[in-house]
């Protein structure tokens, strides 16, 4: 069995009692849930903490809805229900778990699949898709051992398992066969995991980061990297992945406006042409041709006016992916 190490580990600014315990990216920030205290730290792409969120629950399993430009995040203190959270990390919405749920719980893990528009969430011993109105639309059960985290990378699953003393790393396909098998290595104790896209959508791997425990005691993050060559037909759809994971929401909702007003723009000096041709065949003196050219130039103004609109979003998105990078 291969052994899965890790290629990078930093240790997080924490007291070893206030243990993080889930992780979400948005495609600009790492978002670490602390339940003990109700608190959630925004991290930037070094591991940096940059904002800090005093929630309302104690937060365990989070993950970031690339679809609805949202977070969805779970609490043991509240069994069965999943909690839709704003960029502000603010409650706006909540989903109950049916039917059936007491045979699941407690929650291990949250990830959101972006292909199909659903919830995958880690029990002890199952592995249950959720629809966002908490429909349990399939699960898989594990007879041995325990789950700990699981990760949407669409249409495909990673999660970690515990037997015993020993924990692996497997990789299910969209019908739950198990496609790879790590071994993990045992100083760590994995709490959550996230996709982490690279700046080249082909790569000749998958990069995840792990939150973990070193000893039980204090917080990690893991940095490990899935050779397609291994995994090719599970990752053969790693574009689709990337364009969930890598685009935040308001980057893709920017790039829309800029091409819907660019498009009506385009309409506008095109109809203009027309009319400018048609005025000047019917003017009768030059009075009647400055008026025209006045309306003109005022028409071409305010079109260069609205595309300094434009650029200044075209910079906006920019910023974003710097950050990103």
């Amino acid at each position: 069995m291969e052994i899965l190490e890790p290629f990078s580990v930093l240790p997080l600014p924490t007291d070893h009692c206030l243990l993080y315990k889930g992780i979400a990216f948005d495609g600009s920030f790492f978002y670490l849930t602390i339940p003990k205290i109700c608190r959630i730290h925004q991290f930037n792409n070094n591991y940096e903490i940059t904002k800090i969120y005093d929630v309302k629950k104690p937060y365990g399993c989070i993950c970031y809805d690339s679809t609805s430009n949202c977070f969805w995040a779970a609490s043991d203190k509240k069994a069965g229900v999943i909690y839709k959270l704003d960029h502000n990390l603010r409650e706006i919405d909540f989903i109950r778990i049916t039917p059936g749920y007491p045979n699941y719980a407690p929650m291990k893990g949250l990830s959101y699949n972006c292909e199909k528009n659903i919830l995958v969430a880690a029990f002890s011993r199952s592995l249950l898709e959720i629809t966002t109105e908490g429909t349990v639309q399939s699960c898989k059960t594990q007879p041995t051992g325990y789950f700990s985290s699981i990760l949407s990378l669409a249409p495909f699953y990673v999660a970690s398992l515990i037997k015993g003393n020993s924990q692996s790393v497997l990789v299910y396909d969209k019908d739950g066969s198990v496609l790879a098998f790590y071994q993990f290595p045992g100083i760590y104790r994995i709490e959550a995991m996230v996709f982490y896209p690279e700046k080249k959508k082909e790569s000749s791997f998958i990069e995840i980061h792990i939150l973990a425990t070193k000893h039980r005691c204090y917080p990690r993050i893991l940095k490990i990297r899935l050779e397609n060559r291994n995994l090719k037909p599970a990752f053969s759809n790693s574009a689709l992945v990337f364009r969930c994971s890598k685009s935040p929401q308001p980057a893709n909702d920017l790039l829309e406006s800029i091409a819907l007003e660019e498009t009506a723009l385009s309409g506008i000096l095109n109809e203009l042409g027309n009319k400018l041709q048609k005025s000047i065949q019917l003017a009768n003196n030059m009075d009647d041709l400055l008026e025209i050219n006045k309306a003109v130039n005022k028409t071409i103004t305010n079109v260069t006016q609205l595309e300094h609109i434009l650029y200044a979003k075209l910079e906006t998105i920019s910023s974003l992916c710097n950050k990103k990078q």
